[in-house]
């Protein structure tokens, strides 16, 4: 099995004081040290958290990469929560197993966990219960066909309140249901490109090669000696600078 675990970022993860608005859910990552942090609002990540395997029979190798996000419930009680997530992708198939059994979707779209989670008029009828204390892995992943395909998957959380009651038609007849509303919500984007630093080597020449590499924990910190854990490596060349995520 060949593995890669790097994380490209367009956004930093942010520091908790970034998040005083945030007092239902959130979504988070681990850090360098282990600890669940903030993702920024909106922010945007690109990921090539990749495994891949080759049959053994066949030769043919297959991927998954990982998205990396956590849920975190914020409340200290049991919170009535919908994820809202928009798939574009060329091909492949995406997977989310957040709270209850995965959905797989094989095409680009808008899709939502629970899938019935929005009534005729729009409203929150069904959700998931997040519990409190520890952050529930989303388990959002990309198995791409080929190291050629990429999704942008767009993930939006939504901590549910009361928002009055709808007539549904439950067994063919109408019933008063209570239907919720977000109360606060929490949207990261997340690129799966198999391609980010290259799954393959890629040859460097004199003007490519690094001058210098630098590390930085999460909060923007520079690392003088960086241990097991997630960093921003920045590497400066002779014409450019690049910044990346990566686990050591």
């Amino acid at each position: 099995m060949k593995k890669l675990y790097t994380l490209l970022a367009a956004a930093i993860l942010g520091a908790t004081s970034l998040y005083a608005q945030n007092t239902k859910v959130q979504f988070v990552m681990k850090n360098a040290a282990g600890e669940f942090v903030p993702v920024e609002n909106n922010a945007t990540i690109t990921s090539n958290l990749i495994e891949s395997e080759e049959d053994a029979m066949t030769g043919e190798k297959t991927y998954e990469i990982k998205s990396g996000l956590y849920v975190k419930n914020l409340t200290g009680e049991v919170l009535k929560t919908c994820i809202e997530y928009n798939i574009s992708m060329t091909s492949g198939q995406h997977s989310i197993c957040y709270v209850g059994n995965c959905i797989n979707s094989n095409s680009s779209g808008t899709f939502y966990y629970p899938t019935d989670c929005l009534s005729k008029k729009n409203n929150i009828l069904n959700f998931r219960e997040l519990p409190a204390g520890e952050p529930i892995d989303l388990k959002a992943e990309f198995f791409p066909t080929s190291e050629n395909d990429k999704a942008t998957v767009t993930y939006k959380v939504s901590a549910c309140e009361e928002n009055g009651t709808e007539t549904i038609i439950d067994k063919g007849k109408p019933v008063k249901k209570t239907v919720y509303k977000a109360a606060e919500t929490h949207t990261v984007t997340i690129i799966f490109d198999p391609k980010a630093t290259g799954i393959e080597g890629v040859e460097i020449t004199d003007n490519d090669k690094p001058l210098r590499v630098e590390y930085y924990d999460v909060t923007g910190k520079k690392v003088s000696k960086p241990t097991h854990g997630l960093y921003l490596k920045k590497t400066i060349y002779k014409n450019n600078v690049t910044t990346r995520k990566v686990t050591l």
